[in-house]
């Protein structure tokens, strides 16, 4: 109930800002409205989130005392303004043909399609579970979105409105439920942006549900429209930008101006990707504002910069704080390696980049794109199947993850960019002065920039959500120039239909598959793109919480899921956990924890933390549980879980070692050598009692038993080791070796069992 303010706050601000257009003698325009709203409403997300992260109070009572505040005010100023409003207020449907009642009947269902899924599904994709979302939980954890302690940086340094808004609806809502609909809404308000940029530059209404319908079919924006990333917010602030932009050209006023800024600041503090998309639009305003107005112009310029920066300033703020630098760091670039700019460098990663629209389901298909891609490579003297200095660490590939968000290509989409874009060379002496050659120029430029500062990777088709959406108000204007209405319908079919199975084929969040949102649960969701996870998640969950323990650290790297981890614990226990990372290695390190009495009692590690002890603040934990994925360490005030697990681990290692010895006897007693079966069995047995023993502390096996460390190092340890060289290489030399420090082993520990018995901690 209560996530349902900023939704109403949104339609009272859509009401005010129609209401407004009416009052001064304007035409209302709803789509206007739309934008205007939006626009304000994203401001106070960033205007609450700061100011209340201030004093530490981003909590249900304060977000819950703003947006009944919000509401009040607009409520108030609309009853003023419906008074002041002499003309009735008629709505009327325009009169819209077949063919268009058909693509507005379209776009609906899309967008019913992927709200539908958005709701139902949790949030699951890799970038959510390491980032997105689990800066989202500390945060309100926190009460503030000031910096704080953590092996994921990319949970501080990257840009945050996205999760700003997130983070509201998670705390009304008391749940995730809300945080995918960000990116929905963002769709819608990218295809009625859309719209409005083609009337803005003359299409007629074709040519704007023409944009709309192109916007809302395209492969890669269906598939995040209902996730928590954040290329759709992104895009539709810089689809904002662009079309206040255009009417600041047009109008030179102060309400465009502030639009324009907010637009802009918005897009920056969303993703980094919007410095580069929107600089040639800023530059095509600024010349052309400056040609028409000359200094008059200056004033509304330099007011766009500062308002970008003000909206920014919190971010750039704590960035430069902890780093001192205002920005992540960004992949390495063409511009800044050796040897300065590289053509070939540049080209290859142009070619790579449109690649990765041209995959296709079809693994024939792909095979064939592939290999051309590799022969214009070839021609460039550079391999693009291994990873080198101009693609990064990746080799180029079609992944053949079509359905899925991190990869898909937008292939019809960019067919139709290059068909029609051909259109317009043609045809362009007939019309120089058009905007719409500017227009086009302005995004080529944002795709070349894109490929001049930023490294390629598979995961690019996604960062180029705002420009193939950019692109379809010039797509649309061109279709409706097509004398002959079946070639323009024939494409839209096509269009219309070959959206149906991203709709519902989504990788990471299906409804058609066998197994789908509608039959899986919300739980085992959170693993869709990694469901050997799951178990382990759960399993860590559940002997926590078995337990009285309520306080847990973190010990994980830098690309771990951690936010299944919160929805998890708050399910499962129904108890309040606070969770942190402990041991950061980064500079983070230096911030202290929020709650000042943090004292974690489990610590969560990754499965390759082989060690039985951990230190975390001056105290020792021990390990307690090991999963496929994640170590359980518990706290040992006392010691006793220490003794403990060095008996256990110990023990282990002799009941191995004693299986191994098994076989050897097996072969002796037979009187025959043993087969290789048997000796891969023992090798086997060898190895895992290695691993055992390698998590043991040796002056730890000194203290209980003197001596009993060094033998058992120098002996079982090194003899093991050199069994297993000897027996993979092969090694007859190394495998003797080892044989006799095993059997010198085996004598030490039975001359002393019985004193060592005595001596063991009971």
């Amino acid at each position: 109930m209560f996530a349902f303010l900023p939704l109403i706050s949104f339609l009272s601000l859509f009401l005010l800002f129609n209401k407004h257009h009416r009052t001064h003698g304007r035409v209302p325009c709803w789509r206007t409205s739309f934008l205007s709203s939006t626009l304000t409403w994203g401001l106070l997300i960033v205007i609450s989130t700061e100011l209340l992260s201030i004093f530490k109070l981003i909590n249900f009572g304060c977000i819950l005392t703003f947006w009944l505040l919000v509401i009040s005010c607009t409520g108030t100023a609309n009853v003023s303004l419906h008074k002041r409003i002499k003309t009735p207020i008629i709505f009327k449907l325009p009169n819209f043909s077949f063919f268009e009642t058909f693509l507005l009947g379209a776009i609906l269902f899309i967008l019913a399609i992927t709200a539908l899924t958005a709701f139902i599904a949790p949030p699951n994709t890799w970038d959510s579970m390491t980032y997105h979302m689990s800066r989202v939980v500390h945060w309100i954890q926190n009460h503030s979105v000031a910096h704080y302690p953590t092996h994921i940086e990319r949970q501080l340094t990257f840009t945050p409105w996205a999760e700003f808004a997130i983070t509201h609806f998670q705390i009304l809502s008391f749940s995730d439920r809300f945080a995918n609909l960000i990116q929905w809404f963002s769709m819608l308000g990218s295809i009625i942006g859309v719209s409005m940029i083609a009337k803005i530059l003359g299409s007629d209404r074709r040519g704007q549900i023409l944009a709309a319908i192109l916007a809302a079919t395209i492969p890669m924006g269906i598939l995040q429209a209902s996730s928590t990333q954040n290329d759709y917010v992104v895009t539709f602030w810089l689809t904002c930008f662009v079309y206040y932009s255009l009417l600041l050209k047009a109008q030179l006023n102060w309400e465009n101006t502030i639009a324009v800024a907010a637009s802009l600041g918005l897009s920056i503090l969303t993703k980094g990707t919007a410095y580069i998309f929107s600089l040639p639009f800023l530059l095509w305003l600024t010349f052309s504002g400056i040609k028409r107005h000359r200094t008059k112009f200056c004033a509304h310029l330099a007011t766009i910069i500062l308002a970008a920066v003000l909206i920014n300033s919190g971010y750039y703020l704590r960035n430069f704080g902890l780093y001192n630098n205002t920005f992540a760091p960004l992949k390495s670039t063409v511009v800044g390696q050796s040897g300065g700019f590289n053509t070939n460098a540049f080209i290859s990663k142009i070619i790579c980049n449109i690649g990765l629209h041209l995959e296709t389901p079809f693994k024939a298909v792909n095979a064939l794109i592939e290999k051309g891609i590799y022969n214009a490579h070839a021609w460039l003297n550079i391999d693009a199947s291994v990873p080198h200095i101009h693609l990064g660490e990746h080799a180029f590939s079609l992944t053949q993850h079509a359905f899925h968000e991190d990869h898909s290509g937008n292939f019809i989409h960019l067919l139709l960019i290059v068909v029609t874009g051909i259109l317009f060379l043609v045809s362009y002496t007939q019309h120089k002065k058009n905007k719409w050659g500017r227009y086009l120029l302005s995004i080529t430029l944002g795709f070349l920039l894109f490929n001049l500062f930023l490294q390629w990777t598979p995961f690019n088709s996604r960062y180029h959500l705002p420009l193939f959406i950019l692109a379809t108000p010039f797509i649309g204007f061109k279709m409706a120039q097509i004398r002959n209405h079946k070639i323009t319908t024939f494409l839209t079919v096509i269009l219309i239909l070959s959206s149906i199975p991203w709709l519902f084929y989504n990788q990471s969040r299906p409804i058609l598959s066998k197994k789908n949102i509608l039959n899986t649960s919300r739980t085992d969701q959170y693993f869709a793109n990694n469901p050997g996870m799951a178990h382990s998640y759960k399993n860590v969950i559940k002997n926590i919480g078995s337990t009285e323990c309520t306080q847990i650290g973190l010990l994980i790297n830098c690309d771990s899921w951690e936010y299944p981890f919160w929805p998890l614990f708050q399910n499962y226990a129904k108890k309040s956990y606070r969770i942190e990372h402990v041991n950061v290695d980064n500079v983070s390190a230096s911030i202290p924890y929020f709650n000042e009495d943090f004292k974690p009692c489990a610590i969560i590690t990754k499965n390759t933390e082989s060690k039985l002890k951990i230190i975390v603040n001056k105290m020792p934990y021990i390990k307690r549980w090991r999963f496929s994925f994640f170590n359980v360490f518990l706290e040992d005030t006392t010691g006793e879980l220490a003794k403990g697990s060095i008996a256990f681990h110990f023990n282990r290692v002799i009941e191995y070692s004693l299986k191994a010895d098994n076989i050897l006897d097996l072969g002796t007693r037979d009187g025959r050598k043993l087969k290789r079966k048997e000796f891969q069995a023992m090798i086997a047995l060898r190895q895992i009692a290695l691993k055992e023993a390698q998590s043991l502390d040796i002056d730890e096996l000194n203290q209980i038993y003197t001596g009993l460390g060094n033998h058992f190092k120098n002996d079982l340890m090194k003899g093991s080791e050199l069994l297993i060289i000897g027996f993979n290489t092969p090694d007859p030399t190394k495998y003797r070796q080892g044989n006799l420090l095993l059997e010198q082993w085996a004598i030490w520990l039975k001359k002393n069992s019985a004193a060592m018995q005595k001596a063991w901690p009971k």
